[in-house]
């Protein structure tokens, strides 16, 4: 069937028959109601976990940097490392996940002191 022989008026009809549907309730209006204007005071709990939250975060990212920092020393991978046929120093997969672990693990324990 070609687009010539095709009719817009199914198309159009399709468009003007919208379904029409009555409310069953009738429309209320919203009270709408204000909170009550309270001090910086009553938010400091919230304040204070605010920050202690943030503050996590900036650990986390802070541990990150310091690990990265360490792992990528030329005299922590002379100690620490080992060494390949050709005599390049390297970490292996798990030594390095061990280090971060640990590193990881250690501060989580401290975190319970402080």
């Amino acid at each position: 069937m070609s687009q010539d022989n095709v009719s817009s008026t199914s198309t159009a009809e399709a468009v003007n028959n919208e379904i029409k549907v009555k409310d069953e309730f009738p429309q209320e209006e919203q009270a709408h109601t204000s909170l009550e204007d309270k001090p910086v005071s009553a938010y400091i709990g919230i304040i204070i976990m605010c920050f202690l939250i943030a503050f996590g975060g900036f650990v986390f990212g802070f541990d990150t940097g310091t690990i990265s920092g360490f792992i990528n020393m030329s005299d922590f991978l002379e100690r620490f490392g080992g060494t390949k046929a050709d005599g390049t120093l390297y970490f292996s997969n798990v030594r390095t996940g061990l280090m971060i672990g640990l590193f990881n693990a250690g501060c989580a324990i401290g975190a319970l002191f402080l």
